[in-house]
């Protein structure tokens, strides 16, 4: 069903506007109308998979999203819920959570925005054929009035707030889905601050401010344009050349170029996005936990972040970075290579081969080029399998013709919706669907903890603990320093710590 979905697109220019006839020709006139203080320019690492929020599973989409959409429920820098679509939200009880949704707010094709629509759009994040899995709590949605609406859930689920900040929460246009259900996914039409003017796929994505926008006085850009730039120093050569006006995702070790302060503005933060091994634990060889062991305890992540990212992310012990609510500071350190290869001499698997597939970026290959050299010491070869974004994806993920996949998880707004992915046997993450007992119930306790943060904790502490330590589910490798630069004029930056920006935030000072 993915991949069925994913093969819709072609390189071809489509706008959510063509549904009111106009002409492309039409459209990016327009934007070429706007003076130079009213148009932001931003390299983006990634392109687009689709604009239908339901059908899509990288985590690199929302950035393009949230221009288009925005969310029931948004969140702050701290990933602390805050209101959307949705002013106030309240549990009636542990199985009902009530939404009053803000007056006044239409979607870009003139349709209102109210309690029929939330349901209907929850209703079809629920549906089988959703990627979405993060309302599988939901047993149904009640339309109280226009402006208010009730999920009323299977069982208690702690993540269902925030999960309303991400793709569940996305809302769209009910006719426009009606009148044609594959244009969404080339043609997004929401209810957020932009509408799309054009989407060159591979190149850029156009946006155009709406004009009917609930929020008065957003956004401040005209028009947004987003460059597709996979490698990071041509997105930094953008920026010095005034090419664009916003970079993300730039390389630690060379950030130095651009300290020219009445030029440049740099960021730095950490996110919860953390580079990993993902592992099919049903495909040979990493069926045998003595192999995903020695995976786990051979790689030296202090030595790998300081080679890759010049000693300012960190090495990850765990699925969450220090500076998150939910950090383990006892679970802080995985290097044992006298263990590693301990386990795999007594299993008897020394020069065991492991394919790990990975994107052909430099930055890719340095990490494959340490992870061999590491993992040698200890007897494990590693063979690295270069593959572009999204043939690697549908190879890991889809097709599972690869055991292992070097990737980024791009983070959730609640945590608990990351230790599920992760970790439960019904994942889509979880390729290999394999988990204990013992974690599927403490992921059951951790959903019901509605009230208690400090017992959530401790939950996630044990799932990590037998996850990583005991079963090596996966490999957490290390958290990039989250480095973004921009021109000095451009202003309304907001970072957060799910790593992934609000570019519809973004406007230059005339």
């Amino acid at each position: 069903m993915r991949a069925a979905h994913q093969m819709l697109f072609g390189t071809v220019i489509l706008s959510a506007l063509s549904l009111a006839g106009c002409s492309n020709d039409e459209r990016v006139g327009a934007t070429s109308e706007v003076k130079e203080h009213e148009k932001v320019i931003v390299a983006y690492s990634t392109d687009l998979n689709t604009f239908d929020p339901v059908f899509g599973s990288a985590g690199s989409d929302h950035s393009l999203l949230y221009p288009l959409y925005d969310t029931l429920v948004s969140f702050d820098e701290d990933l602390l819920p805050q209101p959307g679509l949705a002013e106030e939200w309240e549990y009636l009880n542990d199985t009902t959570l009530e939404l009053r949704l803000r007056d006044g707010v239409t979607f870009h094709d003139g349709s209102v925005m109210d309690g029929e629509a939330v349901a209907f759009n929850l209703e079809r994040a629920t549906s089988e054929e959703s990627y979405i899995s993060d309302l599988n709590a939901v047993e149904s949605v009640e339309v109280v009035n226009d402006l208010t609406v009730r999920l009323h859930l299977q069982y208690p689920d702690s993540s269902i707030v925030l999960a309303l900040a991400d793709r569940a929460g996305m809302m769209v246009s009910q006719e426009a889905i009606e009148q044609n259900p594959d244009q969404i996914q080339r043609a997004g039409v929401g209810a957020g601050p932009y509408e799309l003017v054009a989407w060159e796929t591979g190149e850029k994505l156009t946006y155009r401010k709406f004009d009917d926008y609930w929020n008065e006085g957003e956004p401040k850009a005209e028009i947004l344009e987003i460059q597709v730039m996979p490698n990071q120093m041509t997105r930094m050569n953008a920026l010095q050349t005034g090419e664009i006006d916003f970079a993300t995702s730039l390389p630690a070790g060379e950030i130095t170029s651009l300290s020219d302060e009445e030029k440049f503005t740099i960021v730095e933060g950490s996110a919860v996005p953390v580079n990993m091994l993902y592992l099919n634990i049903a495909s040979a060889p990493l069926d045998q936990k003595a192999v995903r062991l020695a995976l786990q305890h051979g790689i030296d992540r202090a030595a790998l972040n300081e080679a890759i990212h010049y000693g300012q992310g960190e090495g990850a012990y765990q699925p969450f970075p220090s500076s998150y609510w939910v950090y383990n500071d006892e679970l802080n350190n995985l290097y044992d290579p006298d263990y590693a290869r301990a386990v795999l001499e007594e299993a008897d698997l020394v020069g065991t081969v492991v394919t790990i597939a990975h994107y052909p970026e430099a930055y890719d290959e340095r990490v494959i080029d340490i992870l061999r050299h590491q993992l040698a010491e200890i007897g494990i070869v590693v063979n690295g399998q270069a593959m572009e974004i999204q043939a690697g994806i549908s190879a890991y993920f889809d097709e599972k013709s690869v055991p292992s996949f070097m990737s980024r998880w791009t983070g959730r707004p609640d945590p608990q919706m990351t230790m599920t992915m992760l970790y439960h046997s019904t994942s889509y993450y979880n390729t290999g669907s394999y988990s204990t007992e013992e974690i599927e119930s403490l992921l059951a306790e951790a959903a019901g903890t509605i009230d208690n943060p400090e017992r959530r904790a401790e939950i996630y502490d044990e799932i990590n603990r037998i996850g990583l330590t005991e079963e090596a589910i996966f490999i957490p490798l290390t958290f990039q320093p989250d480095i973004v630069a921009m021109s000095t004029d451009v202003k309304g930056y907001e970072p957060n710590m799910l790593g992934k920006p609000k570019f519809q935030m973004l406007y230059k000072e005339p």
